[in-house]
């Protein structure tokens, strides 16, 4: 029996594990490394004397317009095919990081990141949703966790890289060494062939703006929503809040949150195809709202010397890392798991859509909360919105394991 399940396991990950799918990988650890890359940008902004409305505004852009874009994107990505927007995406960053070694202009740097954030719409949905096709059913949550590892090392790696090259050759070979990478993705994604696995879509009929509200899994979609919110603003806003509780290495909590995402999608990406969808995503969400509460602890605590206030940062940092790694590839494979073919780039770019909507009002919300009402009463509340988001989790169905479950709609 021993051996029959080490077999079985081994069939089903090659069954994941296909040439194609780890060419995809390459081709989306590249492009991500690309993109990651400008976290530094307001490192160029700051040396050409911008203040900190012209680092905001430009870098704000990124997400502004991607968040509008990927529900239109992920129509046509359905009526025309996965691979030209693909390739749409790729060859856009690529002029977008050419452009930025030839310009000075903040008004320039809006345009581009506008340009960025419409490549990340484009490469994305459509490669998110191929992906999604290309895997079995029922190893869908593994192929997902597994395919996220290509973001979360990217977005580890390329600050790192990058500083290292504008410390060492200045931004403008910075800015070319981007273009590199991403030139390189659009080498690799050409070879990324067509699976004769997938079959033929018929396209969609057009559909109105309520037709597409109605056609959502709701459920999925908020909690989509709580998680961005909460992501967002624990990113945003724990450099201030550590160093005004004095705790001064953040590294701590940064090393904590992605050792344990990476760790997770390594080891628990199955779990969602073994026990189900649902049985993931709860306590996924329950780990994010203690890791929110745990921070805002942090707040309460900072007069007791006797608490080890850094094993609590470290901590939340666990938690939350954890929730990240276990939430996103199992929301997502329910999200998949419950829309019809011929939707499913729509419904990833509104799935896209939701968790970018929860970033963009978690980092302008909470901002005014904790500038009105201090960072330890601004985390509280976001650990009780967060406690909303995890009851939601607990209204999804349980989801049948190892095959595909029925659609919604």
């Amino acid at each position: 029996m021993h051996i029959n399940r080490v077999r079985t396991g081994r069939r089903g990950l090659s069954r994941v594990f296909t040439p194609t799918f780890l060419t995809a990988w390459v081709s989306s650890f590249l492009f991500f490394t690309s993109i990651s890359a400008f976290y530094l940008l307001p490192l160029y902004i700051k040396s050409l004397n911008g203040s900190e409305v012209e680092i905001g505004f430009i870098m704000g852009a990124f997400n502004a317009i991607a968040m509008f874009c990927q529900p239109v994107v992920g129509e046509w990505v359905d009526r025309i095919g996965r691979r030209p927007f693909m390739l749409l995406g790729v060859c856009l960053s690529a002029i977008a990081s050419f452009s930025f070694a030839f310009t000075d202009s903040f008004i320039m740097f809006f345009f581009l990141r506008l340009l960025q954030g419409v490549a990340l719409s484009a490469f994305f949905v459509s490669h998110f949703t191929f992906i999604a096709e290309l895997v079995p059913a029922d190893r869908r949550g593994q192929a997902m966790g597994f395919f996220g590892i290509s973001g979360l090392l990217s977005m580890s790696l390329a600050p790192l890289f990058g500083e290292q090259i504008i410390r060492g050759f200045g931004y403008q070979v910075f800015f070319l060494s981007t273009t590199a990478v991403a030139l390189t993705a659009l080498l690799v994604t050409l070879r990324i062939p067509v699976p004769s696995a997938v079959p033929e879509r018929e396209h969609p009929a057009p559909l109105t703006l309520l037709d597409r509200l109605i056609e959502l899994p709701h459920l999925p979609m908020a909690i989509a929503f709580a998680f961005g919110l909460g992501n967002a603003t624990v990113f945003i806003f724990l450099p201030t809040y550590a160093r005004s509780v004095g705790i001064q290495n953040l590294g701590w909590f940064y090393a904590a949150y992605g050792g344990t995402a990476l760790l997770v999608r390594m080891i628990g990406g199955g779990l969602a195809d073994r026990f189900g969808r649902r049985q993931v995503i709860v306590p996924a969400m329950l780990m994010q709202t203690i890791g929110a509460g745990f921070l805002a602890t942090l707040a309460l605590l900072v007069d007791s010397p006797w608490f080890p206030l850094l094993s609590l940062f470290a901590l939340a940092g666990v938690l939350t890392g954890g929730a990240h790694g276990f939430l996103y590839p199992a929301l997502s494979a329910l999200v998949v798991d419950q829309t019809p073919q011929d939707r499913r780039g729509r419904v990833v770019g509104m799935f896209s859509a939701s968790v970018l909507i929860g970033n963009t009002v978690g980092s302008v919300l909470f901002g005014y909360l904790a500038h009105g009402l201090g960072y330890g009463l601004m985390f509280t509340l976001l650990a009780m919105a967060l406690l909303v988001g995890f009851a939601l989790s607990l209204r999804l169905h349980p989801t049948p394991r190892s095959h595909e479950s029925s659609p919604l709609f």
